[in-house]
């Protein structure tokens, strides 16, 4: 429970300061995320930070994950 919360609340305060994902930009958070070995069935939500432009994306099948621009790669992190 207290997992949910958390994550309900980085969602919120997230969803102030950051932009959500268009659809366009939903498909390529998928194809990343996919790419890197993950599982990712559909976008239940996404959210881009304005402070360094990395995403939190949470899928459909109740898993999320930070996606993150580097200089020349993108990098999956599993959240737990």
């Amino acid at each position: 429970m207290l997992k949910k919360s958390l994550i309900l609340f980085v969602l919120l305060v997230g969803s102030l300061y950051g932009g959500n994902a268009t659809a366009n930009q939903e498909k390529l958070l998928i194809n990343i995320i996919r790419a890197s070995n993950y599982s990712c069935e559909g976008i239940e939500s996404a959210f881009q930070s304005s402070y360094d432009g990395n995403w939190l994306v949470i899928c459909t099948n109740d898993t999320s994950y930070d996606v993150n621009k580097t200089e020349q790669f993108w990098e999956v992190k599993k959240r737990r």
